[in-house]
């Protein structure tokens, strides 16, 4: 029943960083108001590590950029990032997640090389566009973004995730990618039990 907020790194990982083999269960932890600056996994970051979650959350975790677009490359994971890493969510909610760049994937979740898997987990209000604080469109292509991963779904809702900047308005996302919820390259997906996506929008 713990929190982990206000947390800030340009290496990755404003709240927890896992990486070298390690272990970590955390049980009804919540994960809130991290940043990283030009890195990835604002919430958590995995680099050849286990991750369990049982209940809890991952919240209003926000990559931020520069104003060189792409400068550094692309980022991933405003919630997780998982590198080469196992990472089981259960009954995790996971919501109002950002990536503050169009250069960044995975506004709640991003996988290389990982194997992902949410169950009775609940995925809201996490954006696919935003404004910086020029008024500029930054955007996340995508909800969760993967690659080279396997990504198993059960019984898990995705509602009300789009476009919506900060100051709580809904803008036209601007971008050559397509938007989505999920996307997948080279990757594997498994759905199954009930899943639902509702007014999900960009």
């Amino acid at each position: 029943n713990g929190t982990i907020t206000g947390g800030n790194s340009d290496t990755g990982a404003g709240g927890i960083h896992i990486k070298n083999g390690a272990k970590v269960t955390l049980n009804d932890i919540n994960i809130k108001k991290n940043t990283t600056d030009d890195d990835n996994g604002a919430g958590i970051a995995i680099y050849g590590a286990t991750l369990t979650m049982n209940g809890g959350s991952i919240s209003n975790n926000d990559i931020t950029r520069g104003d060189t677009l792409g400068a550094a490359g692309p980022m991933y994971g405003g919630g997780i990032y998982a590198e080469d890493s196992t990472v089981v969510l259960k009954s995790v909610t996971i919501a109002n997640n950002y990536c503050n760049n169009d250069t960044t994937y995975g506004s709640a979740i991003g996988a290389r090389e990982s194997s992902v898997s949410m169950e009775r987990c609940s995925v809201f209000d996490n954006d696919l566009g935003m404004k910086d604080h020029k008024g500029k469109i930054r955007t996340s292509p995508f909800l969760i973004c993967t690659e080279d991963s396997t990504l198993t779904i059960k019984s898990t809702t995705f509602r009300h995730n789009g476009g919506r900047g900060r100051d709580g308005s809904w803008t036209a996302a601007i971008s050559f990618e397509p938007y989505a919820v999920l996307g997948l390259y080279d990757s594997e997906l498994v759905m199954s039990d009930g899943c639902k996506f509702t007014d999900n929008i960009y």
